[in-house]
Parts: structure tokens; sequence; C-alpha cells
């Protein structure tokens, strides 16, 4: 066979042309053999037991509904045999074919695709949650017997979730768990007065206290339907305790993990295919700390280095792109961070107490007030909606124009609805993992991969700036050329040779 092709985990059949053509016990067993391995149509026939023109008549039909694809041909004396493969692992017919209730369907769409990315991590990947788990307590969050530890997780983080809670009582810990989702956000303002919310705290305080870490287990998957105008006047308020809570960690020096797991509907519409995003997320998750580490000091010193002739003179890091980025950010040499996926007691005592998995990046804090020019980002992520080719103008430090190819509006009413800062630069971070190439379509995620500069606004509190607000933009940006002095971090996207190796 001469080439190899992409296969989907699953496919959802959403035409009744391919659930005519696959009703056929021998197509369905054709599709099964080709979903493990590529076949000639004779290979498919002698398995089978068939002769091979029916073999071949049958493939005939799943390649014309799109459901089996050529991959290939024979060796040298047989160049006239065909390799075929199917096009997904797994054929599912779309509820939203049979099902009158719009919101059960995506229901169910959610648990199939909740359901897949775990088949994937089990049994294409091998990732094991429980060695995952035993990583972020032992290494990450450095946990120690009588330490009390909160673990926050929604509905896709529960497995993850329930097996920290596991390992941190192994460790001899107090586990407290939480559960902290879209439903029970919304819930709790249902059941609330604006000014029973203003005064309600994000913790039990009792339980606040007692705390040493937190591990949270955070997802964009969606849950249910929008946010009613109710609903979004009030959801304010419990942002609002949620930044406090966030600044009162940071001062008490809790440790603080969070863990952001991809969901489907993120990844659909990246540079890669999900497949391809999902392997990347859990290739950056393995990625060895000590290595990150080691980068994120080499690319600070270096940047130093170019920065040491502006002794007296502002510190600026430069950007452009060939689509108009001309974008001049001066930053807080002084105070970077370094993500590594590790909160250790020396990163305590230098006032670190954040990190994040996937890890890998360094970042600064903008210095306020500084930032302008044009920011033309790759894409973000909001309400469950990619925004594509984000184009921001920046003046003293703050979004004065937004546009995008997709939806502006939406983007721009999230802004001016905000409390806070949400249109301030609050971090840039040029990320360090060299686990893969995105887009991934997961801001979190795309920060974190070698050569991207993401640029964050509205929220730095747990980087140690003061920049609140109740909404967060992240930008990636992946093809930036970058500069600090005169020396050159990033071409396109790719790092400048010697800068982090």
């Amino acid at each position: 066979m001469q080439a190899e092709f992409y296969i989907k985990d699953f496919e959802l059949l959403d035409r009744l042309d391919w659930i005519k053509t696959l009703a056929n016990k021998d197509r369905m067993a054709m599709v099964s053999l080709l979903a493990r391995e590529p076949l000639t149509g004779s290979m498919v026939a002698e398995r089978l037991g068939m002769p091979a023109n029916l073999a071949h008549y049958h493939i005939k039909r799943l390649l014309a509904c799109g459901l089996v694809r050529e991959a290939g041909i024979g060796p040298r004396r047989r160049k006239d045999e065909r390799y075929y493969i199917a096009t997904a692992r797994h054929f599912l017919v779309d509820p939203q074919l049979g099902c009158r209730d719009g919101e059960a369907a995506a229901a169910v769409l959610r648990s199939v695709d909740a359901a897949f990315l775990d088949w994937r991590r089990r049994q294409i990947l091998n990732v094991d949650l429980a060695h995952v788990a035993r990583r972020v307590v032992g290494e990450c969050l450095r946990i120690r017997p009588g330490e009390t530890v909160l673990v926050m997780f929604g509905p896709l983080g529960l497995d993850l979730g329930e097996a920290i809670l596991v390992e941190v009582e192994a460790m001899g810990a107090r586990a407290r768990p939480k559960l902290w989702s879209r439903n029970t956000l919304l819930g709790t303002i249902d059941r609330h007065s604006p000014e029973s919310l203003a005064r309600l705290p994000f913790l039990d305080p009792d339980i606040d206290r007692e705390l040493d870490a937190v591990v949270y287990v955070s997802s964009t998957i969606p849950q249910g339907a929008p946010p009613s105008p109710a609903q979004r006047e009030k959801l304010p308020l419990r942002l609002e305790a949620v930044s406090r809570w966030h600044q009162s960690l940071r001062e008490r020096r809790v440790r603080y993990l969070e863990i952001g797991l991809p969901y489907r509907g993120e990844l659909e519409a990246g540079g890669v295919t999900p497949e391809d995003a999902i392997d990347i997320f859990w290739r950056c998750i393995a990625t060895d700390c000590e290595d990150l580490a080691r980068r994120a000091r080499r690319l600070r010193a270096r940047i130093d280095e170019g920065l040491e002739e502006w002794i007296g003179h502002r510190p600026i890091l430069k950007f452009s792109c060939e689509h108009g980025t001309e974008l001049a950010v001066e930053i807080d040499i002084e105070h970077s961070l370094v993500s590594d996926g590790v909160v250790s007691d020396e990163d305590i005592a230098r006032g670190k107490t954040f990190d994040q998995l996937p890890a890998g990046y360094l970042a600064f804090l903008p210095v306020a007030q500084t930032t302008s020019g044009l920011l033309l980002a790759d894409y973000t992520f909001h309400r469950g909606i990619h925004f594509w080719d984000v184009r921001l103008e920046l003046r003293n430090g703050r979004i004065v124009g937004l546009e995008a190819a997709n939806n502006a509006d939406v983007l721009r009413q999230s802004l001016a609805a905000a409390v806070g800062d949400a249109d301030l630069i609050a971090g840039v971070q040029i990320g360090l993992n060299p686990a893969g190439r995105g887009p991934t379509g997961k801001p979190s995620l795309d920060g974190c991969l070698e050569g991207v500069f993401t640029f964050a606004f509205g929220n730095n509190e747990l980087m140690g700036g003061n920049v609140r607000s109740t909404f967060n933009l992240v930008l990636p940006c992946g093809k930036l050329t970058a500069w600090a002095g005169d020396l050159q971090l990033t071409h396109r996207g790719s790092l400048a040779s010697g800068i982090a190796g």
C-alpha cells in the first residue's frame, strides 16, 4: 500500500442514503473490517467468505456514499489491486434524525462526544487517568499528608476528578470535592436575589480557611440553553465572587492547578483533525515538566540578553505578521510566569501559586496603558463559538476596535456587558511545549504549543496582576514574527534558532 489516510473516531450518519447503504449485513461486516485496517476487495471477499464480484459491488456502494475511501494501491506486482479503508472507526445514526426535542438530541450528541473522547484516551492512546491523577497530586501540586485539597470538576471532568480525589486521600491528605459547572452556576443564580448573590462567597468559609491546594478540572462543554436575560443580569455578581476567591487564594499562597480538558466541539474547527488535536492534548499533558522549565529558563535568559541594551529604556516586545499585525507591548520584565505544570515551594516563595495542564509557556504582565497597534489573531472561542480572523485595535492597553470574520457582534456585546476591565490587555505568553502544531481550536492548549503567542484580556489575578473582569478573552496567534530588542524570538510562528532549545 502506497498511502495512508486519516480515519475519524466516529461518524454521525445524518443522511438517509448513508443509513440505507449500511442497512445490509454484508456491508456492515465490510465496514467493520475496513475500520481496523486497509484491505483489497479480494481480501475482504476472502475474510467474509463471499464471491469477489459481490465484495466489489458492495465496496462500490460504500465508496459512492463516502463511507469507505481508497487507501492506495498494491505492491509492485499487483498495481491494479486497490486498498480501501473506512472513513471512521464507528458509525452512529444522528439522534437529531428521529428526536423531536432539539435539546434532548443535543444532550445525546454531547454524551457521544464525551464517550469517544474517553474511548480514544483509553483504547488508542492508552492514557490511564489514575496515572495522570498521581502526577497531578505528587508532582504538580506536591500534596503532603495532612493537607486539605479542594477538587473542583464538572460533568466532563468527573472521571479525572474522582481519580484525583482517590489519589489525594491515598497520599494521606483530606479531599474536599466541589461540583462546579454551568448548571450549578446558573442554578445558584436562580435561587438567590441580587442582594443575596452579592454577599454569597464562592466557597463555604470554613472549608476555604482549611485549603492548602486546589485542583480545578475544567471544560468548555456546553450544557443546556443559553442563559436567560435574568440570569445574564445576575451572572456578573457570581463571577465577581469567583474573582475575589482567586485573589484570596493567591494572597494566602494556596497552590492552584487547572486542568483544561478538551471538548470535541472546540477541536472540530481547528487547523488539524479532532483526533490529532486530542492526541496533541494528551502528549502536552505528558511532556516532562523539568524539560518545560529548562526551555522557559533558556527563553527568559535570551530575552534578558536581547533587552540588555534597554537599560534606562522601555522593555518592549514587537509583533508583526503578513496579515497586518503591528503591535508593541511593554512588559514588566521583572515579573514573568513560567508554566511547567508544577507549583513547588520554590515557586510559592517567588510568588507563583498557579499553573495549568497542559503546561509549557513563558508569560509576562503588560505594563498598564502602554500597548498599542493592530493584532490579527487566528481565532478565539467563546460561548461554544469559534470566532475566526479576529482583528483588534489597541490603544493605551485597551481594545478600541474589534472585528472578526464571523459573529463579531457577539464578542463586542460580551465585552460591553462584562464587569471590570474585559477590554484591558492582561497578559502575553509564548508557548514552549513541543508536543505538536496547531491550531487545535482550544485556546488554552494552543497557547502552550511551541512558537504560539497568546494575548489575554480581562483577568490576570492568578498570574499576580491586578486586572479583573467577569469575562476573559484569549487569543492564540500562531503566525507571528516577534522581537525583543534586536533578538528575534519567532519567525511566522516558529521559534528562532537557539531560543529555547
